[in-house]
């Protein structure tokens, strides 16, 4: 999904007909429960998605150009959800963190190229 996404923010004209850089990613996607009842049953749990990401000239892979770290987080509740509703909004949700972690990590690569216009 990440990656997906991140095509579709990178190359939203098109694919460059020569690529000049590679960007190699780390994602990681983690949940906890909260709110818990008196039963020990939980009522929302939390995603966190956590990218890290590097930029580096095709053919030259130990040549970092910019690299960083992209966090989000989302929840949803999970109490009275049916398993067919649960799985649906569960599904959700990690795209719209992938979506927010690519969003993320396009705005960095873009200050990168706005401070380096040589690049």
């Amino acid at each position: 999904m990440l990656r997906l996404s991140l095509e579709t923010k990178l190359h939203g004209a098109g694919a460059p007909a020569q690529q000049l850089y590679s960007l190699t990613v780390g994602y990681s996607l983690g949940t906890a429960q909260i709110g818990e009842q008196e039963d020990t049953s939980y009522t929302r749990e939390r995603f966190n998605g956590l990218a890290t990401w590097v930029l580096t000239p095709i053919g030259q892979p130990g040549v970092r150009l910019a690299g960083g770290t992209a966090t989000t987080q989302d929840a949803l509740n999970i109490i009275d959800q049916q398993y067919f509703a649960l799985t649906t909004e569960t599904e959700t949700i990690d795209q719209q963190v992938a979506d927010e972690l690519a969003d993320e990590i396009t705005e960095q690569i873009a200050a990168y190229f706005k401070t380096h216009p040589s690049a």
